[in-house]
């Protein structure tokens, strides 16, 4: 699949959108979007620096960046990256789960469509859901060697 540089812009706009739809900044978040970015900022005219002055100004909003995704491959690809910022500071919040639902309409997923990006989104929980009890246990273990309680969360 080959992406306009417009779809790529959008791509990175829905994404950084998606990283502050829980008002919070991640460090994991923010390193989802770099490589993203690194992964379509091949094509021409991305300028990730400027995407993230028309997120963080306002001058684009959901609506408008879904909206100028002219493939049915360039929609599916914003909401699966869009699952994958949300989801890289552990499960999405209530917040970034109302998010990717505003998503999903925006980009008019219905159907066939819209059963995939759940089972993506379901999956992607999952894992991080996955990841993030696997860490708790690790720290766990790590503080019981040392003879160490370690607080789970």
């Amino acid at each position: 699949m080959s992406l306009s540089p417009a779809d790529t812009q959008n791509i990175l706009r829905i994404a950084l959108l998606a990283a502050f739809a829980d008002g919070d900044k991640h460090a994991r978040e923010r390193d989802s979007i770099r490589d993203i970015a690194q992964g379509l900022g091949n094509a021409e005219g991305v300028n990730l620096p400027l995407l993230y002055q028309d997120v963080m100004l306002g001058r684009v909003t959901l609506a408008q960046a879904a909206g100028d995704l002219q493939s049915t491959e360039a929609k599916q690809l914003a909401y699966e990256m869009a699952v994958c910022v949300c989801d890289a500071d552990g499960v999405a919040s209530p917040a970034e789960q109302g998010f990717l639902r505003e998503l999903a309409q925006a980009l008019k997923v219905q159907g066939e469509q819209a059963g995939e990006a759940r089972a993506f989104e379901a999956q992607a929980d999952q894992l991080s859901q996955s990841a993030s009890d696997w860490g708790r246990a690790a720290q766990g273990s790590a503080g019981a060697a040392a003879g160490v309680v370690v607080p789970m969360a």
